[in-house]
C-alpha cells in the first residue's frame, strides 16, 4: 500500500490511550478550549488493559479509577464473595469498554478530539504511522507532546520474567491459565496483588507461594472504600494525624 501524507495541527499531541492520557484530555476538554490528537499502538483504547488477563479485576474500588467526567462501575456494595461488603471491582472487560465509551461518546463528538488507533509514534522523526494502513502522518504542535508512555507500564504478558528459570520449568503469564489443560501436579505462583487473581486459576492442593502476603493488605483495602463505613475511620486517623504533625512543629517552634 503506498504513503499517504498527512499533516495535522493540534494544541496537543497525545502519546498513548491508556487511563493516564484519557484523565488529562477528559480535564483538559473541561478546562480549556484547546485541541488534541491521541496517537496509540492498539486497536482501542485503554492502554495495558489491552494485554490484561481475562479474569482480572481491579484492586481498587471502581469509584476511584477512570476520568472525571465518567463514573465506572455501578457504585454498588456487593452482596455476595469475597468482596462482599465493599464496593464492586470492574472486570478487565467493564474497565475496556469504559474506555472505549469514554472516546466514543466524550471526545469524538466533542468536535475537538482526533483519535488515531494501531498507529506508531516515531521519537526521533517525530512521524506516526499506521501500523497496517502505512499511512504517515506529521504534526503541527502548537502547545505541547504529551507522552503518557513515559512510565512504561507492563503487565507480564509482555514480557519474559524478571527472575531466572530452570530448563524445563515452564513459565507463563497469567493469560494463559484459562487455557492450560490441567495437566500439571504442581504450581508456584509468583506476584503481589495480582497473585490473588492467579490462585482462582490453579488448583487448591497444587498451590505454593515463594514469599508471604503482605501483612495488613486486606486492612489497607478496607479503609480506602468511598461512601463505606471503614472509609470513615480512615478520615478520621487522618484528621487526627494531621493534628499531630501540626501540634509537633509548633512545639519545635
Amino acid at each position: 500500500m503506498s504513503e499517504i501524507f498527512e499533516i495535522i495541527e493540534t494544541d496537543y499531541l497525545v502519546i498513548g490511550a491508556g487511563a493516564t492520557a484519557l484523565a488529562f484530555v477528559d480535564t483538559m476538554l473541561d478546562e480549556t478550549d484547546a485541541s488534541f490528537v491521541i496517537v496509540d499502538r492498539y486497536d482501542q483504547p485503554g492502554g495495558h488493559w489491552r494485554k490484561a488477563y481475562d479474569f482480572v479485576r481491579l484492586h481498587q474500588p471502581a469509584d476511584f479509577y477512570g476520568v472525571n467526567s465518567r463514573s465506572l462501575g455501578s457504585s454498588d456494595v456487593e452482596t455476595h464473595g469475597l468482596n462482599a461488603g465493599m464496593l464492586g471491582l470492574s472486570s478487565r472487560d467493564e474497565v475496556r469498554a469504559y474506555f472505549e465509551a469514554v472516546v466514543r461518546e466524550r471526545f469524538i463528538p466533542s468536535g475537538r478530539v482526533q483519535y488515531l488507533p494501531k498507529t506508531d509514534y516515531d521519537w526521533t522523526s517525530h512521524i506516526a504511522r499506521g501500523i497496517v494502513s502505512g499511512k504517515t502522518t506529521q504534526f503541527v504542535v502548537r502547545r505541547k507532546i504529551v507522552d503518557t508512555t513515559y512510565m512504561n507500564v507492563t503487565v507480564p504478558s509482555m514480557r519474559p520474567p524478571h527472575y531466572q528459570v530452570d530448563p524445563g520449568v515452564r513459565v507463563v503469564a497469567p493469560n494463559a491459565l484459562s487455557s492450560l489443560a490441567g495437566d500439571d501436579e504442581h504450581y508456584v505462583v509468583v506476584g503481589g496483588r495480582q497473585d490473588r487473581d492467579r490462585l482462582h486459576s490453579v488448583a487448591v492442593g497444587a498451590r505454593s507461594r515463594p514469599r508471604p502476603d503482605h501483612v495488613g493488605s486486606a486492612q489497607r483495602f478496607l479503609a480506602v472504600q468511598p461512601r463505606v463505613g471503614p472509609a470513615r475511620s480512615t478520615l478520621r486517623r487522618g484528621r487526627r494525624s494531621l493534628r499531630q504533625r501540626l501540634r509537633r512543629r509548633l512545639d519545635a517552634g
